[in-house]
């Protein structure tokens, strides 16, 4: 089943010593897979099947990668005026989408250090398994509650997304 996301978050900004976040991401993002395990300098997160939660990410340069819950995410049609979305989603996945989400994640208030991989499943060449990227530039995670995280965002470092699938 392929998909993509549209969302509305904010980015880091710093002000002095406070942080705030106000800096919109991109209202559409793709479906890059699953979320199976976030491995960071002083957090480790894992998910089950069962947890449902999603890997997205923008597609232009400088990307961020995203990791939310989809559990109550309205389904839709594909839009078919939404070009660059479709083409977003062929790019990664090898396929055209079949239908989008509608989702809103909590905001990501907290930076709990630098992510050091990522594992992730997808159908993206072929039949579902899980593929491990490790980070050569470590990018910050940010996250709703370090305890129980309904939201990360994985920001910085040199994330870029291809066909070949996460590179940086």
């Amino acid at each position: 089943m392929g998909s993509y996301y549209r969302h509305t978050v904010d980015r880091l900004v710093m002000d002095g010593q406070k942080m705030s976040l106000n800096i919109k991401y991109p209202e559409i993002a793709t479906y890059l897979g699953r979320a199976v395990e976030l491995d960071g300098s002083q957090w480790q997160w894992t998910w089950n099947k069962r947890d449902n939660f999603a890997l997205v990410a923008d597609m232009e340069p400088d990307t961020g990668l995203f990791i939310f819950g989809i559990h109550n995410a309205k389904t839709e049609p594909i839009d078919p005026t939404n070009k660059r979305a479709a083409a977003m989603y062929r790019r990664f996945n090898r396929r055209y989408p079949d239908q989008c989400f509608h989702t809103t994640a909590p905001e990501a208030k907290m930076m709990v250090g630098v992510a050091n991989h990522i594992v992730y499943e997808s159908d993206k060449f072929g039949p579902m398994r899980q593929y491990i990227h490790k980070f050569e530039t470590p990018p910050s995670i940010y996250v709703d509650n370090p305890n129980k995280p309904r939201f990360l965002a994985i920001l910085g470092g040199n994330i870029r997304i291809t066909k070949r699938g996460i590179e940086g």
